[in-house]
């Protein structure tokens, strides 16, 4: 019953009440269940934001995409007086990979084959992304090499225009803040080498570099306090085709999966796939998470279309998280971008 009114039920916009609710959905039989949290309200913010190119022109392009974002479709939503909790898109940071006179041909090739536009980018990470390929031995077959070379030479790019913006907009706005990019764990390093190497080309000014800390690159979430302090990452475990194939990127460890305490509950974070994993989705109950939020971005349907009473389709509705089991009993919520 709360899976269907999680996702969309017709005819019920008011939402769960404190205590006794019956839910009926087209000809089905009505369900009664009892809803009680222990938790205080929170307000949940989720947004899915349009892609925009030209924000990518350069970095001060893209701080002002974010800003319009902020303060658009974020700060005339916050709630005084309770946390507020802000949930981006996965893959947000993803497209920082375009910034600057680098990603300039990527960025005009936007409308080719997606290896169409990995070349264009490795042809202009060319220099440091051959330093990686030729200091390790990188993982994968194929093209998958070149995909992870082409990633750890992203490293400052796509860690400096993601983990800084974020974390200030965090604490300018006071809110909980999830957001996720595909990057390498990276350490800050003022090498003047290094800097003048992997740094950025459009600001020649700059004294410091991030660097990766290894060869691994994961989709990963990152979330912030109010405070603009990171209260941790959250790496995915079960990964789509194309983030295997085409980016060749790092598995999450399940064993490594935080559930994180705050005054708007203990949060857990399932980044797409992952909350469609009943694995994944157990090791959260079992650490007592009690709303889960799932970043996510997909390219195709999610799910087959069909003709029924509800809103989104049994395939939506039928997830893992959806469902809400009753095998699930901590989990109250699920908040998906």
């Amino acid at each position: 019953a709360r899976s269907a009114l999680l996702a969309g039920a017709p005819g019920r916009p008011d939402g769960l009440h404190h205590g006794r609710n019956v839910l009926q959905v087209g000809d089905d039989p009505p369900v009664a269940f009892s809803w009680r949290p222990a938790q205080a309200r929170v307000r949940l913010i989720v947004v899915g934001n349009k892609l925009d190119f030209g924000a990518y022109a350069s970095f001060a392009t893209w701080q002002a995409e974010v800003d319009r974002i902020f303060e658009t479709l974020v700060r005339p939503n916050l709630a005084p007086g309770r946390p507020n909790l802000v949930l981006l898109t996965e893959d947000f940071g993803l497209p920082t990979a375009f910034l600057g006179t680098r990603g300039a041909a990527t960025r005009a090739a936007k409308d080719q084959d997606p290896l169409a536009a990995l070349a264009n980018l490795f042809l202009t990470y060319m220099p440091q992304a051959n330093d990686y390929a030729q200091r390790y031995a990188l993982p994968g077959s194929g093209i998958g090499p070149f995909a992870r070379a082409l990633e750890l030479a992203l490293t400052d790019t796509l860690w400096r225009a993601f983990v800084p913006v974020l974390q200030a907009k965090a604490a300018a706005l006071g809110v909980y803040l999830v957001a996720c990019t595909n990057v390498a764990p990276a350490v800050r390093s003022t090498d003047p080498a290094a800097v003048a190497f992997f740094g950025d080309v459009d600001d020649p000014a700059r004294s410091d570099v991030f660097l990766p800390e290894g060869i691994d690159v994961y989709n990963t979430a990152f979330f912030w306090g109010p405070d603009g302090a990171l209260l941790g990452t959250v790496r995915k475990v079960s990964l789509t085709s194309p983030e295997r194939d085409l980016l060749n990127l790092s598995n999450g460890s399940l064993d490594d999966v935080p559930v994180f305490d705050t005054p708007a509950g203990r949060i857990g974070i399932a980044i797409s796939l992952d909350a469609f994993v009943d694995g994944y989705v157990h090791r959260l109950d079992d650490l007592g998470a009690t709303l889960v939020l799932q970043p996510d971005a997909n390219p195709a349907l999610w799910a087959p279309p069909i003709s029924q009473a509800y809103s989104e389709p049994d395939g939506w509705t039928a997830s893992t998280l959806g469902m809400l089991r009753a095998d699930l009993p901590n989990l109250t919520w699920n908040a998906t971008s």
